[in-house]
């Protein structure tokens, strides 16, 4: 048992009393982590603030380094009437019904 020192005399802590010091210390702790909470948020929006300006930075050089590159003859700029087919990664990759057959009951040749 803890003892409270008042007037220059001893006195034993009621256990009220020694419940009462741990729930205000709990919620020193609680207002501690609330003070945290709050400065990692902060933190977290200056970095997405940050990331964004540094995302519009490397768009302006990268919007410039292609223009330049267009300017120079290096690559061709898309035209706005392009056909769907010419964006088609996959245009040139053979179709499923070209494929070699193996066989009707089995995709797979046996070996």
């Amino acid at each position: 048992m803890t003892t409270s020192k008042g007037k220059g005399k001893a006195q034993p802590v009621t256990k009220e009393q020694d419940i009462f010091n741990r729930i205000m210390a709990l919620k020193a702790d609680v207002q501690a982590m609330y003070t945290l909470v709050d400065q990692l948020d902060k933190s977290i929006q200056e970095s997405g603030v940050k990331l964004a300006e540094m995302l519009q930075e490397r768009h302006k050089t990268l919007k410039a380094e292609l223009s330049n590159m267009i300017d120079q003859g290096d690559v061709e700029p898309l035209s706005i009437n392009h056909n769907a087919s010419d964006q088609d990664p996959n245009q040139n990759q053979t179709s499923p019904s070209q494929l070699p057959s193996w066989g009707a009951s089995d995709g797979f040749p046996d070996f």
